[in-house]
């Protein structure tokens, strides 16, 4: 065992381990693992990687806008993000793609409050909600559900075909030299 981990994922690995190598449980280690790959991120974002900036809130707020800089801009880059597993940087690429710029930089801005801690606090949240939504796996579509969309797209194919044939007749029935055994 390697001296990285804990004593508690012995038993954890050493189930993984028996599960590989049994072939006829193949597809439940598969779940199994699709079920803990997003499980790489926790939460908890590195302050260190987020490199915040204050400035100048707009709209109403009297002089206090004028005067401090309460809005706050987080800021960090998707690509370097080791704390996200590769599933969630690529998510979060696709969801969140108006607030990445061309350096890769996911921005998160907030001017709720007049306070800057209370701004801050909120961006971090938010950023944080990101990244959870895109750590997400996709659900897993059950057999039951593929067949009845096979089924419905197989009825679907039918009525059309129907339709374009019933459209057909009635443009002959409209000709002046009509055989109705074409």
């Amino acid at each position: 065992m390697n001296s990285i981990l804990s004593p508690r994922s012995a038993p954890v690995l050493a189930w993984i381990n028996n599960f590989r190598n049994t072939a006829r449980n193949s597809g439940c280690i598969q779940r199994f693992l699709h079920a803990t790959w997003y499980t790489s991120f926790k939460g908890n974002i590195p302050r260190d990687e987020i490199v915040m900036t204050a400035m100048r809130s707009g709209g109403p707020g009297g002089q206090n806008v004028n005067k401090l800089n309460t809005k706050v801009m987080l800021k960090f880059n998707v690509h370097k993000a080791n704390w996200l597993s590769d599933h969630a940087k690529e998510q979060l690429l696709v969801q969140q793609k108006n607030r990445i710029n061309k350096a890769g930089e996911l921005i998160v801005t907030s001017s709720k409050t007049r306070s800057q801690v209370q701004n801050q606090e909120d961006a971090y949240r938010l950023l944080t909600d990101m990244c959870t939504k895109a750590a997400v796996p996709p659900a897993e579509t059950s057999e039951e559900a593929k067949q009845r969309v096979r089924k419905l797209s197989a009825i679907a194919d039918k009525r059309r075909e129907q339709k374009k044939r019933r459209q057909s007749d009635q443009k002959k029935l409209r000709k002046k030299n009509f055989r109705f055994d074409q």
